[in-house]
């Protein structure tokens, strides 16, 4: 186990990794202000957690925005913005991976989200990018959520889809053809961070459920298990260790049900 300093030393390099020269020690003469002692928490957090091997920075700071956008932390997510930006996500990327809080947190989140993600693209006088929306098809639209449900999350579609048809119908419908059938097939995100969003963004919810029935789905897309167990333990920096026990619990149990 590293010590308290090296995790400095490490957070460090974490922050200008994703902020670059001087905005990181910006961000640290702002926390110095509030409280230094808690300015050192911050960055060793990035040094333990971040700098961790399984997963790359890049891919972590994706999760990360998503999952403050699921809590509707829309004024924490304006740092986080720059990064993915800085760490060369693209905007087409940013949007694709930011529409999946419709799913899993609302539609005013996701107002919010993209307000914030504007407003900062205004601020580094970024000219704005958006794509096409998948085009309209009709009925088929429902099929196609159908198939791309199924595709996604394998044997587990059925259990999670079971319920909401029982409930309603419509409801159903709408769930798979504006969620599947349009959000889950925009082409600018792999499937494989598209799940390891998902994982952030349930887990910083505390959504028991949900993060059970995902969890194969983000190991059908490619992502390995030490790199879901990453994102998990990430979460405690933005939703507390109070929100990453149940999914512990819940990522133990899975992993312990399939050996």
């Amino acid at each position: 186990m590293q010590d308290y300093k090296s995790r400095i030393i490490q957070g460090e390099e974490v922050a200008r990794t994703i902020w670059g020269e001087g905005y990181g020690e910006l961000l640290r003469a702002i926390m110095n202000s509030y409280d230094p002692a808690f300015t050192d928490l911050i960055v060793s957090f990035f040094g333990h957690t971040y700098a961790r091997a399984a997963l790359a920075v890049k891919e972590r700071q994706i999760c990360t925005l998503c999952a403050l956008a699921a809590l509707g932390m829309a004024p924490e997510m304006v740092i986080h913005f720059r990064g993915s930006l800085n760490l060369k996500w693209t905007q087409l990327e940013i949007r694709d991976a930011l529409l999946l809080t419709v799913f899993t947190a609302g539609v005013p989140k996701t107002i919010n989200a993209f307000k914030v993600f504007h407003d900062v693209l205004a601020e580094l006088k970024i000219e704005p990018q958006t794509a096409p929306p998948v085009p309209d098809a009709g009925d088929d639209v429902y099929e196609r959520g159908l198939q791309r449900g199924r595709a996604f999350m394998g044997e587990a579609w059925e259990a999670f889809l079971a319920p909401v048809r029982a409930f309603d119908e419509g409801a159903a419908g709408h769930l798979m053809g504006d969620v599947f059938g349009r959000i889950f097939l925009r082409p600018y995100l792999s499937d494989r961070i598209r799940a390891l969003v998902l994982v952030a963004s349930l887990t910083a919810l505390e959504n028991r459920k949900l993060l059970r029935l995902f969890l194969p789905a983000a190991l059908r897309a490619g992502a390995t298990r030490e790199e879901i167990a990453e994102i998990i333990y990430q979460m405690h920096g933005y939703a507390g260790w109070t929100a990453i026990m149940d999914a512990i619990e819940v990522y133990s149990e899975f992993f312990r049900d399939k050996t």
